[in-house]
């Protein structure tokens, strides 16, 4: 998961902090296994923000979708 991730903030070419929203009993309820993810994710150059809410990742999408149209318009 920490892969895909440090994959994903590679491609997105993020130049700011990066919110990284967690979910699933795993990731929330484990900590050895958050703590890891976190140690793997600290091995890129990019800033991030964990971010522990619940929040769907429709919305996540949603505001990337939003973000992407701006600049199309610009």
């Amino acid at each position: 998961m920490a892969e895909m991730t440090k994959l994903a903030l590679k491609k997105g070419n993020v130049e700011s902090e990066f919110p990284i929203a967690v979910m699933g009993s795993i990731l929330l309820n484990v900590p050895t296994v958050k703590e890891n993810f976190c140690l793997a994710l600290n091995q890129t150059e990019k800033c991030f923000n964990i971010i522990n809410d619940d929040v769907a990742p429709t919305k996540g999408g949603y505001y990337l979708a939003l973000k992407e149209l701006q600049k199309k318009l610009k």
